[in-house]
């Protein structure tokens, strides 16, 4: 079992109250610094132009953020250990095509640390607003697919001609290519039945966020092993990560205070008057041994990494002190976690 971040880049994502230009690069990288110098393994950075904290039960209104692909260009540059991800591009607003090469630099860049997690989108007016197609979600899934497999065949070999319904490149390889071999690890992002069909045809794993409740995710992994089987492929080699609010305490006490400081932090009072317990069902919420215990029910179900949301929402850290408990109480004890027979 592995623990990654989702990296805070939106003007929402800090411990004080959000404001225009609060996600400047600096700021995000330095918890990119923070998160590698304390053991986790991976970073990850969504892909929006902007968000809108309505849709999490926050006050309406957008909140910024840097670039996904161009932040992430900066963090390989400046990191050296940790892996960096994307969770997950808005297939549509890159050209499949032009995305593999992006792929191929930064993992270059990174020296073989990039992970590519993509997505069908479902943000309409970041398309509209921006003068891109944004087509019904049948026509957005079949896309996806597509810009996974027109990736793939620039990526993992010496012809790289694909031609689908709609995308195409005709004798167009990337040189040179990614560091990893055949390319970096592309995970699909979602839940419904079609997309899984999606994931078992064309993805190298596949990821749920951010509140995963585990019985519905082993139904999810039945779909996910159907589909499997009417392609001919083993369900254990698609790779399996969760992202999972999260907040650690040390004592029962101790959590119920941080609880309260989560409570007060959430915009728009989004948490007034819910109780520890049930915001806990589907996110990552405990003391070290509670944690523990259920990253292990995690890797029960096949899944290798959980990454972690340390705030009510998503890509935030509303104390950064979680950051550095999760590493003194948590990390050391992941060796503990023996991975499923199915897993990778």
């Amino acid at each position: 079992m592995r623990l990654g971040i989702a990296l805070p880049h939106y003007d929402f994502s800090y411990p004080e109250p959000p404001r225009p230009g609060l996600a400047t690069f600096d700021r995000v990288a330095g918890y990119a610094d923070r998160a590698e110098a304390l053991g986790f393994a991976q970073a990850w950075v969504s892909d929006h132009f902007w968000l809108d904290l309505s849709r999490y039960g926050g006050p309406a209104g957008r909140q910024d953020t840097p670039e996904c692909w161009m932040l992430l260009a900066g963090l390989a540059a400046r990191t050296s250990r940790i892996r960096l991800g994307s969770l997950v591009l808005a297939n549509g607003i890159r050209q499949p095509t032009l995305l593999a090469k992006m792929i191929a630099t930064l993992d270059q860049v990174a020296g073989g640390r990039v992970d590519v997690g993509i997505g069908a989108g479902w943000n309409e007016p970041e398309y509209t607003e921006h003068e891109l197609e944004f087509p019904g979600a049948g026509e957005r899934l079949a896309r996806l697919e597509e810009a996974a497999a027109v990736i793939k065949t620039l990526l993992g070999g010496d012809v790289g001609s694909y031609r689908g319904h709609y995308y195409w490149a005709d004798r167009a390889p990337i040189v040179p290519g990614p560091v990893q071999d055949p390319w970096p690890p592309l995970w699909i992002g979602g839940a419904g039945d079609r997309l899984l069909g999606v994931v078992a045809r064309v993805a190298d794993g596949w990821n749920l966020a951010w509140r995963v409740e585990p019985g519905h995710y082993a139904e999810r992994v039945a779909v996910l092993e159907r589909r499997c089987a009417e392609v001919g492929r083993e369900p254990g080699s698609v790779r399996r990560s969760v992202g999972l609010s999260t907040l650690v305490g040390r004592d029962a006490g101790d959590l119920a205070e941080r609880w309260r400081k989560l409570q007060a932090w959430a915009p728009g009072g989004a948490l007034d008057g819910v109780a520890l317990r049930d915001w806990a069902a589907g996110r990552l919420v405990g003391t070290a041994d509670e944690v523990v215990d259920q990253l292990g029910r995690w890797a029960a179900l096949g899944v290798e990494q959980v990454i972690c949301s340390f705030a009510s929402l998503p890509f935030a850290v509303f104390d950064d002190d979680q950051l550095n408990l999760t590493a003194e109480l948590v990390l050391p004890r992941l060796a503990e976690i023996a991975p499923a027979a199915s897993g990778r």
